[in-house]
């Protein structure tokens, strides 16, 4: 007999533990204004994923989405919930929701940050571009070359309000490039501080490209 879903995903959440958070970098993977660390004051706050890709929990809710349906299924919005609700050191007196654009998967991004600013009730503000390109991401193998794509191909816009407290949502991470790079982008534009969240950690697992 199989264990009913809920509690397969209630132990996967409780095994995985700091799993699901998402830990800022430290150091650059090369010399930045001659420093190999990032400062302090240029990093994300930890931020929160929902599951990894290839877990017994969310995994496969979460990869079916991304991949094909494009909806959220109730299952993975209460789990999103579940996650904000837990998260005491997010703060929300001055808190905006961004996205980092997608070169495909624009829609199931906006949709996942428009939940969660509802969730929140805090405003969606599209302050991150990115310059088109055929390359992805997850192309790239080695961490310089991911700072590089991440520094060449997003900016910061529309950033009117100085002091804001920023919640980045993408749809999947794995090299923490991205994140640390929009992060530091955000802080230089004038955010207070950056939190990102994405629903799934890849960690190391294919996903189609077309992001």
């Amino acid at each position: 007999d199989q264990l009913p879903k809920e509690l397969v995903i209630e132990a996967q959440q409780f095994i995985q533990g700091e799993s699901l958070i998402i830990s800022p970098r430290k150091r650059w993977p090369f010399d930045v204004e001659d420093s190999f660390d990032i400062p302090e004051n240029k990093r994300y706050k930890s931020g929160r994923s929902l599951c990894y890709l290839d877990d017994a929990g969310y995994g496969k809710s979460v990869h079916e989405i991304l991949c094909n349906t494009q909806e959220f299924t109730d299952e993975v919005k209460r789990g999103i919930t579940k996650v904000f609700n837990q998260w005491s050191e997010l703060p929300r007196g001055n808190l905006v929701v961004t996205y980092i654009p997608s070169s495909s998967r624009s829609a199931i991004v906006i949709k996942l940050a428009q939940f969660i600013a509802n969730q929140l009730s805090v405003p969606l503000v599209s302050l991150v571009c990115k310059q088109h390109t055929s390359r992805h991401q997850i192309d790239n193998k080695n961490s310089a070359q991911q700072y590089k794509y991440a520094t060449d191909h997003y900016s910061i816009e529309g950033l009117r309000t100085k002091g804001v407290d920023v919640l980045v949502v993408d749809d999947f991470f794995d090299s923490r490039w991205t994140f640390t790079i929009v992060a530091a982008k955000l802080i230089e534009a004038g955010a207070h501080s950056v939190y990102p969240f994405a629903l799934a950690n890849l960690n190391g697992r294919e996903i189609n490209k077309n992001a």
